[in-house]
């Protein structure tokens, strides 16, 4: 079996990143307390997934995996995995934005199948902001 390290990832999986979630989980939910800004999390690629999912089980609510344009799998070229999008906002989870285009594919996927992205989380940064 062959393991990738890639630098600018290694962050994303250490424990220490888990750990630190708990802190941005609480201010992203008093940053949106009573507006209700997002209702499921949208992620892309392995890094998105890494801080996705456990940010979805500590705030329980869904999490759907939007495919990048390239990537196989079998689910018969579904651009997006996880539980219907329409009518959902949707949180966008990643590493870290360089240029933006994996958040224009999610925001892309997500809007076709009827959500909207309406904030972000970037874990290198501990940045969260409404989009």
């Amino acid at each position: 079996m062959i393991y990738h390290t890639v630098e600018y990832s290694s962050g994303t999986f250490s424990s220490g990143t888990f750990r630190d979630l708990e802190p941005a989980v609480l201010a992203a939910v008093r940053a949106c307390e009573g507006r209700k800004c997002f209702n499921m999390i949208a992620v892309q690629g392995v890094s998105g997934m890494a801080i996705g999912f456990p940010l979805a089980v500590k705030l329980g609510i869904p999490i759907v995996v939007v495919r990048k344009p390239d990537e196989d799998s079998h689910s018969a070229g579904d651009r997006i995995t996880g539980e219907p999008v329409k009518g959902k906002r949707c949180l966008f989870v990643d590493d870290f934005v360089s240029m933006g285009q994996t958040r224009a594919r999610v925001r892309r996927a997500v809007e076709l199948d009827g959500g909207k992205l309406t904030a972000e989380y970037m874990s290198r940064d501990d940045a969260f902001r409404l989009l």
